[in-house]
């Protein structure tokens, strides 16, 4: 049967001569090029790149001639690789509305099939790694037996061929599963046969948490939970606090990416170990985001102690009336959940259990858009149902969470999950009279807060995105960046309101020193150059971020997503001109400015970051935080930072910042000016209006006094991070 298969696959692809892909051998290296490209972009969760490639693969197949005797091996190999791929793509989009699952599981057995072909060309390397990919499809998926079977296949092929390393993780990986069935005794009995090594530590960990679970009143489970991710967490931060100096930024990056179920995993103990779990926990949030955002040369504390800092530090900084909030997004009960750590002035953290995060995005704000929709969508109308809704904020901020807010007059708070990209501190209820500081990590409360001195501005507008200009070179143009955006063909229009906004801004501060940059002038060389120089930076560009929400992960493969910088950008002059090349380079700046090449800046004397652009906030989420230009300026060393959730209208958002700067100047700290601001959008303006005369049977113009700015889309489409004064 299946050689008559390969015979119809030779038959077909015979039959079709298509051109242009160059001589077989061509087409064999160019399609093992592919391989390797199409690997890495699984590698890191990039699924338009990935589908973008398979298409290009795909025409090359439909090319090949494979009744070629001396290449017919190869160009097998090359089919099978290629639905090993497009089984991984469809794990990638994570999304079973998709028919992901079985698509996914088509393409995996297609593979196999093509390399069992002709007497078995499938070696042992492959059917592990196929039966790798199959059990994490199946596990993602929640089909346990399934991934169990795959992974206990694997298992004995690594007994057999004395792969003592890959035999041990396949091992716990079946653990794992044995858990997720409710086979405990089976999955414990494995991992204690396999040592005592830091990694099976947190297996173990989470077979008894799986198992605490699954149970009531087992107390004794959660306790044996703890003790393993205690003993885990102690570990890893041992060897942090070792290597920290010596590692660089993708270095620190990729460890803790490496990490990422693990965090998910110790947020199950939540307040299961009353006056423990919550104080651990905090620790380890605390630990996961210094990693991501440290920037030691602007600290006043040296790297080793940022990192170290534990809740009994952080504690002695609050005073009486403050708290201190980590949010969390976790697994338990098999569904993904929220929750919140809160710290005070006295006492131990408290663990506060808030909603399901799918409870909360599916909730229909209208009886038809839901939480999650309004969110991704860029449409005002959906902006306006998110932040009116009084249900949404009841939701987040429960009866619960807000009684043991009592008498708090300040939060600081860092989101985590969904928060990244919802501005819960504009949905505060009444009730909590108090201010809110949205931190990237509450340690920032240690650290020096945000205060602007009289310092220089850099204000840059009314930019010429359309004119071609001699940028000169600079060796690490961020090439994966301006891929991102030439494959969407984005065109980037004049922002005809952004000249009145820098002109407003430097009437307002009215400052020798500052520089004004407009024009084909704004260059992302000249950019890169100097605004490390400024201790206010403001761009009024456009942004754009390219990328996914909530990336595919599971406990069989880890969130590798070393590229996802590239995707949140602010666009610079010229960049049309350097989009219609479609040609980028590591030689020569292309106009788009991308957190990667931020992050790679050193910013610590920058105290105000402001990106007057549209989804300058945005970013991929994961259990360290959020990738995009915010983890970009704090890896720079930025001070606060003025951010979008959304597309900002530019008339709106040059009236914000002309109000913002006034009240900076009139000596307000930034996050007074910042809520000035916000509440400026409230004031009625002049504004002119067309009504029709019947009478005269004309338009005719009037004046009127409205509150043009008023509704959420406006208002609430900036956020402010990192201030605590």
């Amino acid at each position: 049967m299946k050689s008559k298969i390969f015979l119809i696959l030779v038959m077909l692809l015979s039959a079709v001569n298509l051109q242009g892909y160059g001589t077989q051998k061509q087409r064999l290296s160019r399609m093992d090029s592919l391989n390797r490209e199409c690997n890495r972009a699984y590698r890191i969760n990039n699924h338009k790149g990935l589908e973008k490639m398979l298409a290009q693969w795909e025409g090359m197949l439909l090319a090949a001639d494979t009744a070629a005797g001396a290449n017919r091996h190869n160009f097998l190999y090359a089919f099978a690789n290629y639905h090993k791929l497009k089984g991984s793509y469809y794990f990638c989009v994570a999304d079973d509305s998709l028919g992901a699952y079985e698509k996914a599981l088509e393409h995996y057995r297609k593979s196999m099939e093509i390399l069992n072909t002709d007497g078995g060309a499938m070696s042992l390397n492959q059917k592990c790694v196929l039966n790798t990919e199959l059990a994490q499809i199946h596990y993602k998926f929640g089909n346990y037996r399934r991934a169990l079977e795959n992974l206990s296949s694997n298992a004995d092929l690594y007994d057999r061929l004395f792969m003592q390393e890959e035999w041990k993780e396949a091992s716990a990986y079946k653990a794992l599963c044995l858990a997720r069935l409710g086979e405990f005794d089976a999955a414990l009995e494995i991992v204690g046969e396999l040592g005592n090594e830091s990694e099976l530590l947190r297996t173990k960990g989470k077979i008894f948490s799986l198992a605490a679970e699954a149970g009531s009143g087992n107390s004794h489970l959660w306790k044996e939970a703890y003790a393993c991710y205690k003993r885990y967490f102690d570990m890893q931060k041992d060897t942090l606090l070792h290597n920290f100096r010596h590692m660089t930024s993708s270095e620190r990056e990729q460890y803790w990416l490496r990490k990422y179920q693990f965090l998910s995993d110790c947020y199950r103990l939540e307040d299961e170990i009353e006056g423990v779990s919550a104080g651990f926990l905090y620790d380890v949030a605390l630990l996961s985001k210094n990693l991501l955002l440290q920037y030691s040369s602007s600290s006043n504390l040296s790297a080793k102690d940022s990192l170290g800092i534990s809740w009994k530090q952080l504690q002695k900084h609050l005073a009486p009336g403050e708290c201190a909030i980590e949010f969390i997004q976790y697994e338990k009960y098999n569904a993904s959940q929220m929750g919140a750590l809160l710290l005070k002035h006295k006492g131990t953290p408290v663990f506060v259990r808030i909603i399901g995060t799918q409870e909360l995005t599916q909730h229909k704000l209208d009886g038809k858009v839901t939480v999650e929709q309004a969110i991704r969508e860029d449409k005002s109308k959906y902006k306006n149902l998110l932040y009116s809704s009084d249900t949404l904020a009841r939701m987040i901020w429960t009866s619960n969470f807000v009684a043991h807010l009592e008498g708090i007059n300040k939060v600081y708070f860092s989101p985590d999950g969904i928060f990244h990209n919802l501005a819960i501190e504009y949905l505060l209820p009444p009730q909590l009279d108090c201010r809110a500081f949205r931190l990237s990590a509450t340690r920032e409360i240690v650290e020096d807060g945000a205060t602007l001195e009289q310092g220089k501005a850099f204000v840059c507008g009314d930019i010429d995105f359309y004119t071609s200009s001699s940028d000169g070179r600079c060796g690490n143009n961020d090439t994966l960046a301006y891929r991102y955006l030439a494959d969407k063909r984005v065109i980037f229009r004049t922002l005809h309101n952004s000249e009145a906004e820098v002109d407003s801004i430097a009437k307002f501060r009215g400052r020798r020193d500052d520089i004004i940059v407009k024009g084909k002038e704004a260059t992302e060389g000249y950019i890169r150059e100097n605004i490390g120089k400024f201790a206010v930076v403001h761009l009024a560009t456009h942004g754009n971020y390219e990328g996914r929400l909530y990336p595919a992960s599971s406990d069989l493969k880890a969130a590798a997503q070393d590229e996802t910088l590239s995707k949140s950008v602010l666009i610079l002059s010229g960049v049309q001109a350097k989009m219609a090349d479609n040609v980028s380079s590591l030689e020569e700046y292309d106009g788009i400015l991308s957190a990667r090449e931020i992050g790679s800046m050193d910013l610590g004397g920058v105290q105000l970051f402001v990106a007057s652009a549209c989804q300058s906030a945005l970013g991929e989420i994961t259990a360290g935080g959020i990738y995009g230009l915010q983890r970009g300026l704090k890896s720079a060393g930025a001070g606060a930072m003025v951010l979008s959730l959304w597309s900002v209208d530019d008339a709106a958002t040059a009236y914000f910042m002309s109000n913002f700067y006034r009240a900076l100047e009139s000596g307000e700290s930034i996050h007074e000016a910042f809520w000035s601001a916000r509440k400026s959008m409230d004031v009625k303006i002049k504004h002119k209006i067309k009504k029709y005369n019947a009478a005269l049977m004309k338009n005719e113009w009037h004046h009127v006094e409205v509150a043009k700015y008023s509704l959420p889309c406006y208002k609430n489409a900036f956020v402010l991070i990192d201030t605590k004064n």
